[in-house]
């Protein structure tokens, strides 16, 4: 079952998880720490793979950019005060990740379906117009990340469950829930 704020006329508000963005900070901090102790610590003599500087400073530095990332998400998340997801009869809002698309109508939505990447399931959003929405990112790495998303995926908008407090199937079921439903008012009155 979602857990969700439902705001009154049809909007539902779909808010993050504070347990998984918590574990997501925990894990994070442990990498970020864990590259600067391996960056910190003097090599020891020998010949394994993990005494090469190369490797072992290569290594750390990964570590600890990934850590500093996923705890500045985390933190980011957290303190955030607006919902994930907004849903209503008009449309979709989506503020769940940092390539997110902002508001899509329903009027945009030609298909939903989804696909798994590592384990996680990802709900695609095919959009009329898809270079628009990619353009209307102001930041340059969200951009990217959503030409990637197009390329890779066939859409732009990707949503996953992961950091909400839904599972991605009930998230799936009640956007398309919204969906037929704003198709079926739309049979009923054609413009």
């Amino acid at each position: 079952m979602i857990p969700v704020n439902n705001t009154g006329s049809g909007r539902i508000a779909i808010p993050f998880s504070r347990k998984k963005l918590s574990r997501l900070l925990i894990i994070s901090a442990v990498f970020a720490v864990l590259g600067c102790w391996i960056l910190l610590t003097p090599i020891n003599e020998g010949t394994g793979l993990l005494n090469h500087p190369i490797i072992r400073n290569g290594s750390a530095l990964c570590a600890l950019l990934l850590g500093l990332l996923g705890t500045g998400l985390a933190i980011r998340k957290l303190l955030q005060h607006q919902p994930a997801l907004m849903i209503d009869d008009e449309g979709i809002t989506d503020h769940s990740s940092p390539v997110a698309a902002g508001y899509i109508p329903w009027s945009d939505v030609q298909l939903i379906t989804t696909t798994t990447v590592v384990n996680q399931k990802l709900i695609l959003l095919i959009i009329r117009n898809a270079e628009a929405y990619i353009l209307q990112q102001k930041n340059i790495i969200a951009r990217k990340g959503m030409r990637m998303n197009f390329k890779n995926y066939g859409s732009p908008v990707c949503i996953s469950a992961s950091g909400l407090q839904c599972t991605a199937g009930e998230l799936e079921q009640l956007i398309e829930r919204k969906l037929s439903a704003y198709k079926r008012a739309g049979a009923a009155y054609p413009i």
